[in-house]
């Protein structure tokens, strides 16, 4: 009797220590595969982040060029109408002296008609 009793000890002890094992091996391969995961998830994460850090650097600069593009145009527009300005002043003063000369000529079409008389 003692030897059935040894052998389901030894049989339920041989089961119990496979059962560990098996146990064992299966936290093993789930450790590793959510580590596995894990590292997925990360490289799947830092890779995103380097893409929107890329896309908004590309925005900065896009943003930046295009404020030049603005500030130079503004620039050409400004200096556009000062030219405007300036060639508006030019004709009224030639306008005044083209009137001031007729004036003069007129005036002295007159002073020479007066004399022309006496």
């Amino acid at each position: 009797m003692v030897g059935t009793v040894e052998t389901g000890k030894d049989t339920v002890q041989h089961l119990v220590e496979s059962a560990i094992n098996h146990v064992g091996q299966i936290f093993v391969i789930t450790t590793g595969m959510i580590t596995d995961v894990i590292r997925e998830i990360g490289d799947f994460i830092g890779e995103t982040l380097d893409v929107l850090q890329k896309l908004i650097e590309s925005a900065v600069s896009h943003v930046g060029q295009i404020a030049v593009l603005i500030t130079r145009a503004i620039a050409g527009v400004i200096h556009e109408i000062g030219e405007l300005i300036s060639e508006g002043f030019e004709m009224i003063e030639a306008s005044k002296a083209a009137y001031s000369d007729r004036a003069l000529s007129s005036r002295n079409e007159y002073v020479e008609a007066e004399f022309a008389l006496s």
